[in-house]
């Protein structure tokens, strides 16, 4: 296993599901962790139980001054982001939009942005669009669901 010791992990949507277990994986194996969370109750209980001085902000990832405050604080804290897991449960791309892009100049060589529902729209809209070619889209997460797919005759 590839040790994560002085890599920076930002987890949107830490304080629950996929991306509590993601954040506590992160943590166990040597990352600085920044949790991100709607509700300051599930937040603060996510802190917590992942321990190894996680970084916790409240965080609604589809509000654009919330996305610049959090790039902020990581760059004061930690200067670069390594790993950025995009798991708030948006039903658009606006809040990971707007994550990557302004997280683009703290992401390190060779760092990782992992995308967790949030394009479960594209996927409908591309499942109409490949169907004639025999493309399936699915969709992963805790919040994503059966995309229809229309079957070429």
């Amino acid at each position: 296993m590839v040790s994560l010791e002085s890599k920076v992990a930002v987890v949107t949507g830490g304080d629950s599901g996929i991306g509590l277990a993601a954040a506590r994986q992160f943590a166990e194996e040597g990352a600085q962790v920044v949790i991100t969370g709607r509700d300051e109750t599930t937040l603060e209980a996510a802190r917590k139980e992942i321990g190894h001085d996680v970084v916790a902000l409240r965080l609604d990832a589809s509000d654009l001054e919330h996305v610049m405050r959090l790039v902020d604080i990581v760059a004061a804290r930690f200067g670069r982001i390594d790993t950025l897991f995009l798991n708030a449960g948006d039903t658009t791309v606006r809040g990971p939009y707007f994550m990557i892009q302004h997280a683009l100049p703290l992401l390190a060589r060779g760092a990782s942005v992992i995308l967790n529902a949030a394009f479960r729209s594209l996927a409908r809209t591309l499942s109409a669009e490949l169907v004639s070619r025999g493309i399936r889209m699915d969709v992963i997460g805790a919040q994503a669901s059966s995309v229809p797919v229309t079957r070429a005759a």
